[in-house]
């Protein structure tokens, strides 16, 4: 098994676009400082605190993917 920090550079170098999700239980309880630090340590998009509900993860992948605009409005 490959460290993290070196598939996570190997899925940027094939798509640099792609979002990445940490999703772990020690992000329980993090303050905005901290999670903004843990994201940009791990080099992810998003931190998602497990268990978490599956509408949370498909609220945070729409807007990762900005899955929510329309046509319009990209123009």
């Amino acid at each position: 098994m490959q460290p993290l920090d070196i598939t996570l550079k190997g899925l940027r170098e094939r798509k640099e676009n792609v979002r990445i999700i940490a999703m772990s239980p020690d992000f329980a309880g993090l303050q905005a400082k901290e999670y903004i630090a843990k994201a940009t340590e791990m080099a992810v998009d998003a931190l998602l605190e497990k268990p978490f509900a599956f509408t949370a993860f498909i609220d945070l992948a729409d807007k990762l993917m900005d899955t929510s605009l329309k046509p319009e409005e990209t123009a």
